[in-house]
């Protein structure tokens, strides 16, 4: 990868956690011009960027961690001590989930479930106490498998925080997400048992 490149996926992955520019749709190609990279004063964190193992996940990793990081920050020492983070959990992810299952109530949508415009318990766990939080990837994972992300908007739809960070970073994130759809399901069954059908 060539420090142009980097640029261009920085560029992309920026785009599609800060706007409504989706990198999957676009196969992460945006309008990006070589001349104006060549200008730019900062090449040298795109540089180290494009030397790292896995740029992508570098960058995915920060801009979840972070609202809006900067290219220095995510190159630095803390950015890549967030990405071994972010890696840890991803790589070990069915186990994750399964360690998250066990905070949630046995009442299965309750979990789930918003009301008069309050999150839900599995959303509170992941903004609370970081002694009762779950992982944001378990909260994707499952508002995927769910199809819970359309009742959330609803029921969260006055609330800005929701609506302009939270709810914006949970979905950009989840496509980024890679699992073994069957595994979880049975995670899940094999939790709450046979109380809620997973499509």
């Amino acid at each position: 990868m060539t420090a142009f490149q980097a640029y261009q996926l920085y560029n992309a992955i920026r785009m599609h956690f800060t706007g409504s520019y989706d990198f999957f749709k676009y196969n992460g190609k945006t309008g990006v011009k070589e001349s104006s990279f060549q200008i730019r004063k900062d090449q040298y964190h795109y540089e180290k960027l494009a030397r790292f193992h896995d740029p992508r996940g570098l960058l995915v990793a920060n801009f979840v961690e972070k609202e809006k990081p900067w290219i220095r920050d995510i190159v630095s020492d803390s950015g890549k001590a967030v990405y071994a983070t972010w890696a840890k959990r991803a790589q070990a992810i069915t186990y994750t989930i399964k360690a998250d299952l066990h905070r949630l109530s046995d009442d299965f949508d309750s979990n789930f479930k918003c009301v008069d415009g309050e999150y839900c318990p599995l959303l509170r766990m992941l903004t609370g106490p970081t002694d009762k939080r779950v992982a944001i990837e378990t909260v994707c994972v499952l508002a995927k498998m769910l199809g819970v992300f359309r009742h959330w908007n609803s029921a969260l739809e006055a609330d800005p925080y929701w609506r302009d960070i939270l709810g914006m970073k949970l979905q950009k994130y989840t496509p980024f997400i890679q699992f073994d759809q069957q595994k979880i399901k049975q995670v899940i069954l094999e939790h709450f048992g046979a109380r809620r059908p997973i499509e």
